[in-house]
């Protein structure tokens, strides 16, 4: 199997984390190549002592630079694709590289897998170790693409691939946009695993909520056709209503005794501000759809312009 890790200066996690990977591999009585692809961040210490130490299941390392940092997403992107083409393995673990995907998780995710193996299995997050405003963030999100989409998004990266999806996978110009979607998008059977989402083993995330939020808005970009359909719908709504409301503010002021002096004007003054911001947001939602479409299919050689250098380690032969 491969285990794919998209690094940002997170190299402080590496040894505990890279320990912890071996160890649940040692569980699970498989062998792995770890291909780790450096977004951009510090050059990696390829000689650290990390990567040069013995492993019982880590049989190969593979270091992907980056020509320039491309996010987290366009990273994993182009390390599917990489391993999708030079990388023998049956299954390939996503997962992020500071800790927070907890690698103790492995063997349920690995488990799962041997029970439905033609499915992606995704690691569904049962709790997180953030604060507070973070959660409430990501519970707004999860209402928010629950609406738009109509799907309920409880996933990260943390995943296992079957190989045979990955030409699917790497064909979908979403890939790179959000991992996640693109795997509801995709239309593959998905099993959903609860795990907890830890936290870091070291430093700070490079994140911040900005980032976040772009997160959350591509993924649903993704299911940009349907959002546009039910934001239309909702502004529809919202424009039938507050005609209506009009509607009833004048019968009321015209033939009943029950209106005050000026109260009508300013109802249908609101009113009518409110059925000018539906048709705005309306007419906004179709232009960043149409201004921004995404593709049916990528090259397949397209992501190779986005790799620096990669270096091999071979565990064993580091050993002998």
């Amino acid at each position: 199997m491969c285990v794919l890790l998209p690094v940002y200066n997170d190299w402080a996690c590496f040894p505990r984390l890279l320990a912890e990977i071996d160890r649940a591999l040692i569980d699970s009585r498989r062998t792995a190549i770890v291909v780790v692809m450096n977004d951009g961040g510090a050059s990696s210490p390829a000689d650290a002592d990390f990567f040069t130490r013995k492993y019982e299941r880590i049989s190969e390392f593979r270091v992907v630079e980056l020509v320039r940092n491309l996010g987290n997403q366009n990273a994993l992107a182009v390390g599917l694709s990489f391993v999708r083409d030079e990388v023998p393995c049956e299954t390939v673990v996503v997962m992020d590289s500071d800790g927070q995907d907890i690698p103790g998780d492995l063997a349920k995710l690995l488990a799962a897998h041997d029970g439905h193996p033609s499915s992606l299995i995704v690691a569904e997050r049962s709790g997180r170790s953030e604060g507070l405003v973070f959660k409430q963030c990501y519970r707004l999100y999860r209402a928010m693409f629950r609406v738009l989409v109509g799907q309920h998004m409880t996933f990260g990266n943390y995943s296992v691939i079957p190989r045979r999806h990955l030409p699917r996978l790497c064909a979908m110009a979403e890939l790179p946009v959000n991992l996640a979607a693109t795997f509801m998008k995709s239309r593959l059977p998905i099993e959903r695993v609860p795990c907890f989402r830890g936290a870091r083993y070291d430093g700070r995330t490079s994140q911040n909520i900005v980032s976040l939020i772009i997160h959350g808005v591509n993924g649903i970009l993704v299911f940009s056709e349907i959002a546009l359909v039910r934001v239309t719908l909702l502004s529809a709504a919202l424009i039938l209503c507050g005609l209506v409301g009009i509607a009833a503010v004048t019968a009321i002021r015209l033939f009943t005794n029950y209106a005050v002096a000026g109260w009508a004007t300013y109802v249908i003054g609101i009113l009518a501000l409110l059925i000018g911001q539906a048709v705005l947001f309306a007419l906004l939602a179709t232009l960043a759809r149409g201004r921004n479409p995404i593709s049916l299919i990528v090259e397949p050689e397209r992501y190779r312009f986005a790799i620096s250098s990669v270096t091999s380690i071979d565990c064993a032969r580091a050993h002998r």
